[in-house]
């Protein structure tokens, strides 16, 4: 330990490699210090091609394009100058995430050289095109994660189209029809990639993403959450990966779902939800928030309609709640948060919160900053009424995705308009196709308490995504076969009971809907036998709610005309021909459960009768 060379002597010795390394070329010395950087600050190891990608972007800043910066890109030479600092290389897997610094001095060094004050001789500083240095090597890789992002391609086509998003439904297993097969047993000590190593992976490079798309997808947020007011991002940059609505933030948070590019996503992210300002919110630093808020037109078409609402609702569920209060202060958008509908939220994301937050404190506390606007305007009384009774929609739906991508889109979308209609989700508890999809949707959008699935005993096996409360880190949770009349614990696709039978799951379901507010009712989605059996249930007189068939790309035809036939030879009464009512668009269905009226010709059965 005395002969341990004090840090300048180890300065002076990785200098003279890198001096060797790089012939004393300019251009050679600034790949080799990039790249040197880059290893110092990654989350994982890259692979060589990544870190070549993202050091040969840097080095040209002038590059605009995906296919433009895979022409500059030279492995091989990258490879050779840094190979003396990095550990053993198989030069054969050129995407195997392997390439990290060998020596800990060196990550050392390379820091230290970031601190205030700190010089090295031989090493240029690395700097932006209008001379400012990066704060740090965190700020220097934002900014590379951040220009590789906003690339041409990034913004021109899908990372994934409708039809890969509907395969990705299916379930995985490569000996699916293996009947003698038990469900798959896995435990806490999974790691993801084990998890997903027989599953569909995607490459991106392979659609023109390029080399460097999943880790400046996956990472880029980590490193916003760091940057400082003497090295921010560019804003209108910002704006412009955020874009509300924008293929490139449905490209790149598709790949943030997805680090280990397998197709089946390990958490939602739904960029539909998403603008600058929310994004800044939950992963931007401090600093980065208050200059978004005094410097965008929060007007313009990268912003949200409510982008101030949209922004705080997320944070609510998910970020800290600290930067309520930011928002409800600013004098542009603090009018959005200072009425009864924010206050209204504030308590239902409360009340549905299924993990005890200390930080809540922080969003009742801006109670206080209204209470003059509460007695003017009068409805501080209302505020803490009891709230109007949520409306309880069962959906009955395929438990495959269909063949065309429509039915999955309109099983999203049917979940965006149940959650704006502030109405609970009762359906059969399945986790694939049509049923999964609109499940998962709306817990993404209204939390986990707004979905509650159905799912008989024998069927749980065929669901075993069912089970919830999967960890990013540490791979997915032991399976849970409960007992009926038992619950799982609230997760991705919402609480899930087990029941004995199917007759007892409709029985559950509808009961549900009947103890629902004002515009409760059942809606069928594509689907197969099952779902033709449930919706024809209403002519029982079991119950009196509406029930819509959502006629998606004319899926319902068939039976909408079999109906006015029945109606026409004398099989279905006058009364009874408009039990079922057909809407062709998703934004018509709540308001016709609203406006239903029921049948006067139905039997006037009960669950009680044998």
């Amino acid at each position: 330990m005395d002969n341990k060379p004090v840090p300048d002597k180890l300065s002076e010795l990785y200098n003279t490699l890198l001096s060797r390394r790089a012939s004393n070329e300019h251009k050679d010395w600034e790949l080799t210090i990039t790249a040197l950087e880059l290893l110092a600050v990654t989350h994982r190891p890259f692979s060589i091609l990544e870190l070549s990608w993202a050091v040969t972007l840097h080095t040209s800043r002038h590059v605009t394009t995906v296919d433009y910066l895979s022409k500059l890109v030279d492995h091989q030479k990258l490879l050779s100058l840094i190979q003396p600092f990095i550990a053993c290389v198989e030069p054969s897997n050129l995407r195997r995430y392997q390439v990290q610094l060998i020596y800990q001095s060196m990550k050392e060094l390379i820091l230290r050289r970031w601190e205030p004050n700190a010089t090295y001789s031989g090493s240029p500083a690395s700097e932006r095109d209008d001379g400012q240095r990066f704060g740090g090597p965190e700020a220097l890789i934002l900014d590379i994660c951040i220009r590789y992002l906003l690339l041409t391609e990034i913004d021109d086509q899908y990372l994934f189209s409708e039809e890969q998003i509907a395969m990705s439904e299916l379930p995985q297993e490569s000996d699916l029809f293996n009947d003698e097969k038990e469900p798959a047993k896995y435990d806490t000590h999974c790691s993801w990639e084990a998890w997903e190593e027989d599953m569909i992976q995607f490459n991106p490079a392979e659609l023109g993403l390029g080399e460097f798309f999943v880790y400046a997808s996956c990472y880029w947020l980590k490193y916003y959450s760091l940057v400082t007011a003497e090295a921010l991002p560019n804003l209108a940059s910002i704006e412009k990966l955020c874009r509300a609505n924008s293929i490139r933030i449905r490209n790149w948070t598709q790949q943030n779902r997805r680090p280990g590019c397998a197709m089946p996503p390990r958490f939602q992210f739904d960029s539909q939800l998403y603008d600058p300002l929310s994004i800044t919110c939950l992963y931007g630093s401090v600093d980065m928030l208050h200059v978004m808020l005094r410097g965008s037109d929060f007007d313009n078409n990268h912003f949200l309609n409510m982008t101030a609402i949209n922004a705080a609702d997320q944070i609510l569920q998910w970020g800290d709640m600290s930067r309520l209060s930011t928002l409800f202060l600013d004098p542009r958008l603090g009018h959005q948060l200072r009425n009864l509908d924010f206050f209204r939220l504030i308590i239902r994301r409360w009340r549905e919160s299924s993990v005890s937050r200390p930080d809540w404190d922080d969003a009742f506390a801006l109670i206080d900053l209204a209470t003059d606007q509460m007695v003017q305007q009068q409805w501080g009384l209302e505020l803490f009424d009891r709230d109007e009774e949520q409306p309880v929609i069962c959906v009955f739906c395929g438990a495959q995705p269909g063949d065309s991508p429509e039915f999955l889109a309109a099983a999203r979308a049917l979940a965006h308009e149940l959650h704006a209609a502030n109405a609970k989700l009762v359906y059969g508890g399945g986790t694939k196709g049509l049923m999964g999809e609109v499940a998962k949707t709306l817990v993404s959008l209204s939390g986990p308490s707004a979905v509650h699935g159905f799912i008989p005993r024998a069927l749980v096996a065929y669901y075993p995504d069912a089970d919830v409360g999967k960890s990013q880190n540490d791979g997915k949770q032991p399976e849970r076969i409960q007992a009926p009349g038992s619950s799982l614990a609230e997760g991705e696709y919402g609480r899930i009971t087990v029941v004995d039978s199917m007759h007892e799951r409709k029985q559950k379901m509808a009961e549900q809907v009947l103890a629902g507010g004002p515009g409760s009712g059942f809606v069928a989605l594509p689907g197969g036998y099952g779902t033709l059996e449930e919706v024809a249930e209403n002519q029982l007189g079991i119950h009196d709610r509406g029930i819509v068939l959502l006629n998606v790309n004319g899926f319902w035809d068939g039976l909408v005309a079999w109906i006015a036939k029945a109606a026409q030879r004398g099989f279905i009464g006058p009364a009874n021909k408009d039990i079922m009512v057909e809407c062709k668009e998703v934004g018509e269905v709540i308001g016709a459960l609203k406006a239903y009226n029921p049948s006067g010709g139905r039997l006037n059965l009960s669950w009680g009768c044998k």
